[in-house]
C-alpha cells in the first residue's frame, strides 16, 4: 500500500523507467494492464499519483474456466480459482476506497456496447472520444464458457460441485454488488444496459 517502505523517490524514479521501455513516451496515455495490479492499486497510486486504475472484470465462472486453459491453472479445481477470483475482487473494491480514480467495468457489459463503455472512459479520463473504426468487438467469447459449465453440470459430480459452490459464494457475490451470481450465469451472455460502471474520480 502506500505505507510501504518501497516508496520512495528513488523507486519511483526506477519504476518509470521499467515500465517506459515498453512506452511509447510521445503518446497522451501509457497504459501498464497486468492484472496483478488490481490488488496494487494503493501502492501503485503513492509511486504514481496520476495514475487512473480502471478494472475491466468477468463472471467468476468464465474467468475461472478460462484459467484452467493455461498450463499451470490446468490442474486446479474451479471452486478454489472461483474463491479466489472472489478474494481478489474483494481486495480491490477495499483498496478502491482508498485511490481517488477508479472504475469498474463489465467485460459482459462492455462487449454488448462497447461504444457507451468507451464514451464513458474517455469522459473520465480526460480524453477525447474514440469510435471503433474497423474493430470489431465479440459479444460471445463467455459463451464457450457457458456451454463447458453446462456440460459440467450435467454430471452428478458436476452439479453437486456447482450447489457447494452456490453455497459458499452466492452471498459473497451478492454483498459485493457487481452484478454477478452463481445462479445466474446467463448473465455469461446476457447484460443489462441499465447496470452502469461504477466510478470515482470523474
Amino acid at each position: 500500500t502506500e505505507t510501504s517502505a518501497l516508496v520512495t523517490s528513488a523507486n519511483k524514479l526506477k519504476l518509470f523507467r521499467q515500465w517506459a521501455k515498453f512506452w511509447d513516451l510521445s503518446k497522451p496515455v501509457l497504459l501498464e494492464k497486468s492484472p496483478p495490479n488490481m490488488m496494487w492499486m494503493r501502492f501503485l497510486q503513492a509511486m504514481l499519483p496520476n495514475t487512473h486504475h480502471l478494472v475491466i472484470s468477468r463472471h467468476p465462472i468464465a474467468t475461472s474456466l478460462a484459467h484452467q486453459r493455461w498450463g499451470a491453472c490446468a490442474s486446479i479445481p474451479l471452486p478454489i480459482l472461483v474463491r479466489n477470483w472472489i478474494s481478489q475482487h474483494k481486495y480491490m473494491l477495499d483498496d478502491s476506497k482508498r485511490v481517488s480514480k477508479f472504475m469498474f467495468v463489465r467485460f459482459e457489459d462492455f462487449v454488448m456496447h462497447p461504444q457507451r463503455f468507451l464514451d464513458q472512459i474517455c469522459q473520465w479520463m480526460g480524453l477525447p472520444q474514440h469510435t471503433f473504426k474497423g474493430i470489431t468487438v465479440s459479444n460471445s467469447t463467455n459463451g464457450k464458457y457457458m456451454t463447458e459449465y453446462r456440460h459440467i453440470r450435467e454430471t452428478p459430480r458436476g452439479q453437486s460441485q456447482h450447489e457447494e459452490m452456490v453455497n459458499e459464494f452466492e452471498h459473497q457475490l451478492q454483498a459485493m454488488a457487481l452484478g454477478y451470481s452463481m445462479n445466474d450465469l446467463d448473465y455469461l451472455t446476457t447484460t443489462n444496459i441499465d447496470r452502469p460502471a461504477f466510478i470515482k474520480g470523474l
